[in-house]
C-alpha cells in the first residue's frame, strides 16, 4: 500500500492536549482528581492530572528518567474524582513533552468508565443515562462528513468483500484439510492483487480525510473508525498484535517477526489477504529495508574494525529479535571475528533473541560471542553517570526504532552514551520515522500506534557538536538513519 501522496500532519513537537476537549461533567480536574498507573515494566507511577475526558486524558509525571513512551500500555490505571474511581482500566500513550522538570503525557483509555458502578437506581442514575446520551450526541456533531464518509467506505466494502470470500472460499474448498498448499496460494493471491488496489484507494481516502480532522476532535473521530471497521480488521494477525500490545508496547519482537515471515496469516481467507494487505504497506517495507540497510553496516563497520584490531565489537541497543544479527552471523564470514552484546529491556524478547541467534551459530559453526543484557533505557540513563571500562568500549553502537518512541532529551541523552561508549574512529548509528511516513491515520486512529517523527534536520539537533554527524532515508523516505562517526584520535 503505497500512500506517500497522502497529505499528513507533523504534531510530533507540538504538546498534549485533551482530545476532543470534551471533559466530564462537574470534574475538576486540577482539585479533585489524580491518577496512578503501571508502566509495561512494572514500575508504579503517579501523576498529576491535567486534563480529562471521556476518550482520554493528560498528566504530569515527576521522574528524571521518563518511566512512560510513546505508545506503551499502562495499566492499573486509577483516575479518581472526589472519593469515587471514575476510570480503572488501561491507557494507551499517545504524546509526550519533557519540560526539563516534568515529563507531560496524554494517553487514550481503553477500557470502559466505572463512574456508574456505584449509582444506584434512582435519580442519580438517571442523570448518568441523561450524561451519557449527551455524550454520545456531541461525539456525532463533531465528527467530519468526509471522515464519516470514508470510514464508511472501508467498512462497506470490507464488509461485502467477507461475504464474498467466504463464499468463494468455501466454493475452492480452500478449508479442507486435503487442499494443497500451493493451491491455497495461488486462490489468495489472485484474490489479493486487485483487492489491495481497492483497498489501497479507500485507506488512502482515510488518510486525507483524517489529516483534515482538528487535533482537537481526533478522539472523537479515533473512536468512530474504531467502533466501524475494528470488528473488520480485528480478525488479521498483525493488526490484533499492534492493537492488543500483548507485551505492553509497540513494536514488539513478534509484530517485527510478522513483517517478514509468510504474510498469508488468518483464520480464513478474508483475514489472510487483509494481513497480507497490511504488510505492504509502505511504512513496513521500509522497515524491511532498514534491516537491510543495518546488515549492510555491520559488515561494512566490520570490515573497518578489523583492519585495526582482531575482534569486531557491536552493541545494540533496543535489539528487539535482532533480525539484522541473524543476516549478518548467517551471511558474513566476519562474524567469526566479531563480539556482539544485546540489550532489550523485555526478558522474553531476549530469550527469543537468544535462541535463534544460538540456532544460527550451531548452525554455521561459529564462535561468535554474544552477550544478552536486560536492561531498560531508564536504567542506563540512571546508571551513565558511571565510568565506562576500557573493555566496554565499541566499534559499532547502533539503536533501530528505540527513538520513535522517546522524546528529545532523552535521546540526546542516549547519543551522548553510546558516543562515550564507542571507541576511536567507531560509529554510532540510531533511527526514526519521518514525519512523511504515509500510513499515520492507519497506526494511530486504527491501531493505537504512535510515534515520535523526526526528519534528518531534527535528528542532527539531537545531539549537535558530537562527532561527524550524517542524517539519510533508504530508498522509501521512511527511515532516517543518523550516524555519528568518531575521530580517529579521540578517546
Amino acid at each position: 500500500m503505497s500512500l506517500s501522496a497522502t497529505p499528513v500532519r507533523d504534531f510530533s513537537r507540538q504538546p498534549p492536549t485533551t482530545a476532543g476537549k470534551h471533559p466530564v461533567s462537574h470534574v475538576n480536574p486540577f482539585t479533585d482528581s489524580a491518577i496512578s498507573f503501571c508502566n509495561s515494566q512494572g514500575v508504579e507511577a503517579h501523576g498529576v492530572l491535567i486534563s480529562l475526558s471521556r476518550e482520554s486524558i493528560a498528566f504530569e509525571v515527576y521522574n528524571p528518567y521518563s518511566i512512560v513512551q510513546m505508545s506503551e500500555i499502562l495499566t492499573r490505571v486509577r483516575i479518581r474524582r472526589s472519593d469515587r474511581d471514575v476510570y480503572t482500566g488501561r491507557a494507551c500513550v499517545n504524546a509526550l513533552i519533557n519540560t526539563g522538570l516534568m515529563l507531560v503525557a496524554s494517553a487514550s483509555l481503553l477500557d470502559p468508565w466505572s463512574d456508574v458502578i456505584d449509582v444506584s437506581s434512582g435519580p442519580e442514575l438517571r442523570e448518568e443515562v441523561r450524561r451519557f446520551i449527551g455524550d454520545w450526541a456531541a461525539n456525532n456533531r463533531r465528527l467530519r462528513p468526509g471522515y464519516v464518509h470514508a470510514v464508511n467506505s472501508l467498512r462497506s466494502f470490507l464488509v461485502e468483500f467477507s461475504r464474498w470470500l467466504e463464499h468463494g472460499e468455501a466454493i475452492a474448498r480452500l478449508a479442507d484439510s486435503g487442499t494443497p498448499q500451493d493451491r491455497i496460494r495461488a486462490f489468495l493471491s489472485d484474490v489479493q492483487t486487485p483487492a489491495a488496489a481497492q483497498l489501497e484507494e479507500l485507506f488512502q481516502q482515510f488518510e486525507l480525510e483524517a489529516s483534515r480532522v482538528e487535533e482537537a476532535e481526533v478522539a472523537a473521530h479515533k473512536a468512530f473508525a474504531r467502533r466501524e471497521l475494528h470488528p473488520l480488521l480485528m480478525c488479521a494477525p498483525f493488526a490484533h498484535r499492534v492493537y492488543v500490545k500483548p507485551l505492553g508496547y509497540a513494536g514488539d519482537y513478534e509484530m517485527v517477526n510478522m513483517m517478514f515471515r509468510d504474510p498469508w496469516e488468518g483464520g480464513n481467507a478474508y483475514a489472510r489477504v487483509l494481513n497480507a494487505f497490511l504488510l505492504q504497506n509502505t511504512t513496513v517495507v521500509a522497515h524491511r529495508q532498514r534491516i537491510a540497510r543495518l546488515v549492510k553496516t555491520l559488515a561494512s563497520e566490520a570490515q573497518r574494525a578489523l583492519a585495526r584490531r582482531e575482534v569486531f565489537r557491536v552493541l545494540n541497543v533496543g535489539c528487539g529479535p535482532a533480525i539484522e544479527v541473524q543476516r549478518f552471523l548467517k551471511e558474513s564470514p566476519l562474524a567469526e571475528r566479531t563480539s556482539i552484546e544485546l540489550v532489550d529491556f523485555n526478558p522474553e524478547t531476549l530469550r527469543y533473541a537468544e535462541s535463534q541467534i544460538g540456532q544460527i551459530l550451531r548452525s554455521a559453526g561459529r564462535g561468535t560471542q554474544v552477550v544478552y543484557r536486560g536492561r531498560s533505557v531508564h536504567e542506563l540513563l540512571r546508571d551513565s553517570v558511571r565510568p565506562t571500562p576500557a573493555e566496554r568500549r565499541f566499534d559499532l553502537v547502533y539503536c533501530a526504532g528505540l527513538f520513535d518512541y522517546l522524546g528529545d532529551r532523552v535521546c540526546g541523552r542516549l547519543l551522548r552514551l553510546f558516543y562515550h561508549w564507542t571507541d576511536a574512529a567507531g560509529l554510532v548509528v540510531a533511527t526514526n520515522v519521518h514525519p512523511q511516513h504515509p500510513v499515520r491515520a492507519l497506526m494511530e486512529h486504527l491501531h493505537d500506534w504512535y510515534l515520535i517523527l523526526r526528519s534528518g534536520p531534527q535528528m542532527l539537533q539531537l545531539a549537535p557538536g558530537m562527532g561527524d554527524q550524517d542524517a539519510t532515508t533508504e530508498a522509501t523516505g521512511v527511515n532516517v538513519f543518523l550516524e555519528i562517526r568518531k575521530g580517529a584520535n579521540e578517546a
